[in-house]
């Protein structure tokens, strides 16, 4: 059954029997790793499965119609198994460790549709992830730890509130070096598309603002932000480490 399954040998008829059960009766390979081990599942936890019910699931959920064999361990499909093994019992509370990482960006993005789908359904979801981003689109309330102990914690927008507007991204046809050291700006990072800066408030960056309108610089980008999730991270944790 195993060259079976992953395809070694291609089925031509029949069904498959598994601890005494028909459970996939007239397979004929498509969706068939992931209907058995959803079957395998359902049947632990005492649920109805039917061949059409495990279809459905696997097509909602967006897996491939023809999984990989299990030696080239492909993370889209298996995340993907694992997460709809989870919801097949429709649990109120979902824990999800890492749930983006390793994907390519088009599964990431099935994945943040099945999350956010939960999310509507009224669940709660807690979710561990070193990918700050990740947690920064989907958590409301977060804890950051640093070898074990909580080193800040409580509402992410009330945190970062409190941090205000000290990021600014500036793009600019013309080179506007000297205005911002005029300014004060301190540059974190320049990229081909645009200038990072630290400012102290935002007073600071209107008056950086206005003297390049006076000095006739073409401002196409100019953006004032709350520090990112990945910033007060490294900050809370660089001055636990002594960093």
């Amino acid at each position: 059954m195993y060259n079976f399954l992953y395809k070694y040998i291609t089925p031509i008829f029949g069904y498959i029997m598994l601890f005494f059960y028909g459970i996939v009766d007239g397979f004929n390979g498509s969706y068939g790793i992931a209907i058995i081990l959803f079957t395998i599942f359902a049947r632990l936890v005492t649920l109805p499965t039917t061949i059409s019910q495990q279809k459905s699931m696997a097509k909602q959920q967006r897996l491939t119609p023809k999984i990989r064999r299990i030696q080239e361990k492909y993370a889209g499909n298996q995340q993907k198994i694992q997460l709809i093994s989870a919801l097949v019992t429709e649990p109120q509370l979902l824990i999800l460790d890492e749930p983006l990482s390793g994907l390519d960006p088009v599964n990431a993005n099935q994945f943040r549709e099945v999350i956010r789908d939960e999310v509507k359904k009224g669940k709660y979801i807690i979710m561990s992830s070193h990918q700050m981003s990740t947690i920064e689109e989907f958590c409301q309330d977060i804890v950051i730890l640093n070898k074990g102990k909580a080193v800040l914690k409580g509402n992410l927008g009330e945190i970062k509130k409190s941090y205000g507007r000290v990021n600014l991204a500036v793009k600019s046809d013309d080179d506007i070096s000297q205005i911002a050291r005029r300014a004060g700006l301190v540059l974190k990072e320049k990229t081909p598309e645009e200038s990072l800066f630290r400012v102290s408030a935002e007073e600071q960056a209107r008056a950086f603002l206005a003297d390049a309108v006076s000095c006739g610089a073409s401002i196409v980008k100019f953006e004032l932000t709350e520090p990112s999730l990945h910033e007060i991270f490294v900050e809370k944790v660089g001055e636990q480490n002594g960093l």
